[in-house]
């Protein structure tokens, strides 16, 4: 049976962010052997285009498809609300799909297509373990903001698995990243209740108006340290291994160094979405290399000053 991608689902499972998500999308659309599963359990017909149908693919995300004869194209992922005023896409858009990375989706848990996008970890990981831990030829360290191997698929990804720390070093940071109705922000709410401590390294503010998301940030139990010096971008994300499931044991710490600010054009979760693109890319270290780079963000922070220290600053500056 004929299956293809619309460039809309692609960019939609970008939107979502969550590299094990979108795997869970595609596993839900196609058995071991490749195959469209045709007529899954909670299957209806959506009503507003001809031929259209809706999957659920977990409780808040679902997959609109449209069936043309034999012919099966996946149009649109997201919220309940990617249902509403809906149009029909063009018959000669859509993106047809081999059978072999529908597979490879299926197997590495990422959703992934000739138009590429938001590749997870596990390849990287499984290629480490090899004799004389040597990469396959095609695994690749470098994560982008646009697409292929995804930055922000990769951060975001990181919040069904138990972490002890988390550090984000930026000099720039987009406030309304980080709050908790952003899922980024979202993301680091549910760590520290995981039980994960989360510390944030940026240039300090100017004025008294621009300590509100670093006050926010604050009283959700993120530290918060200052350094006028910085220029280094690290994301770092270790995991409590002692909470780990069997079926994580696999993964493994994470770090990514390059030039991505923690900022809507730094990270850009909109990825090929977002027009105007700011291309950044980073590189995702090797677990060995974290006690050097651990060694690094430990010393900017302890050059940094503290979120109270700058605050009563410049409180007493605006008297």
């Amino acid at each position: 049976m004929p299956v293809k991608l619309h460039s809309d689902f692609l960019g939609d499972l970008i939107q979502v962010g969550d590299a094990a998500l979108a795997g869970r999308a595609l596993r839900k659309c196609f058995d071991p052997a490749g195959r469209f599963i045709e007529h899954a359990k909670e299957d209806h017909r959506y009503e507003g285009i001809q031929g259209g149908w809706i999957r659920k693919i977990s409780k808040g995300m679902r997959i609109i498809y449209v069936r043309n004869g034999d012919e099966i194209t996946l149009y649109r992922a997201g919220q309940h609300s990617v249902e509403d005023n809906l149009r029909a896409p063009p018959a000669v858009e859509g993106v047809t799909i081999a059978s072999d990375p529908i597979l490879d989706a299926m197997r590495g848990g990422v959703g992934e297509s000739r138009r590429t996008f938001a590749r997870g970890t596990e390849e990287l990981e499984a290629s480490d373990t090899e004799a004389g831990s040597k990469r396959a030829p095609q695994a690749s360290r470098l994560l982008y903001n646009h697409a292929e191997r995804f930055l922000y698929g990769n951060l975001l990804g990181r919040r069904f698995l138990p972490h002890k720390d988390v550090y984000l070093v930026s000099p720039y940071m987009s406030p309304s990243l980080v709050r908790s109705t952003h899922p980024f922000g979202q993301m680091l709410d549910e760590l520290i209740e995981g039980g994960a401590t989360i510390w944030l390294v940026t240039t300090p503010p100017l004025s008294e108006s621009d300590l509100a998301p670093y006050n926010d940030l604050e009283a959700r139990g993120i530290n918060v340290f200052f350094n006028e010096f910085l220029h280094a971008k690290v994301y770092a994300f270790t995991l409590n291994r002692e909470l780990l499931k069997p079926d994580q044991q696999k993964h493994s710490d994470f770090v990514a160094l390059g030039s991505a600010n923690m900022t809507f054009s730094g990270v850009n979760p909109l990825g090929l979405q977002r027009r105007n693109i700011q291309y950044e890319i980073s590189y995702q270290s090797h677990p060995d290399d974290w006690v050097e780079i651990e060694k690094f963000v430990l010393h900017v922070t302890e050059l940094g000053t503290e979120l109270r220290e700058v605050r009563a600053n410049l409180l007493s500056q605006s008297r």
